[in-house]
């Protein structure tokens, strides 16, 4: 095992990639629509419809849950090493 735990390295490495290209796109997209001069409820919609902020969200969740997974055991050796 790695000192980081974070093994493979390039497989979350590449998903990194993938991350940071799907937040550029989203904020392309917010800042489409922040351009404008009136935004309606229409253009809202279809920001929230957006693949690319779906995408980003998506990422995300991913993201989130492979933390929350790995933060678990953690807490538990921590806790375990505090037993006298």
């Amino acid at each position: 095992m790695s000192r980081t735990g974070w093994e493979p390295a390039e497989k979350y490495l590449a998903f990194l990639a993938v991350l940071d290209r799907d937040a550029r796109d989203s904020a392309a997209a917010l800042e489409l629509v922040l351009a404008q001069p009136s935004i309606g409820s229409q253009l809202i919609d279809n920001l929230n419809a957006s693949i690319h902020l779906r995408a980003l969200l998506t990422d995300l969740f991913l993201l989130g849950e492979i933390l929350r997974k790995r933060a678990i055991p953690a807490k538990a050796n921590s806790s375990l090493a505090e037993v006298p």
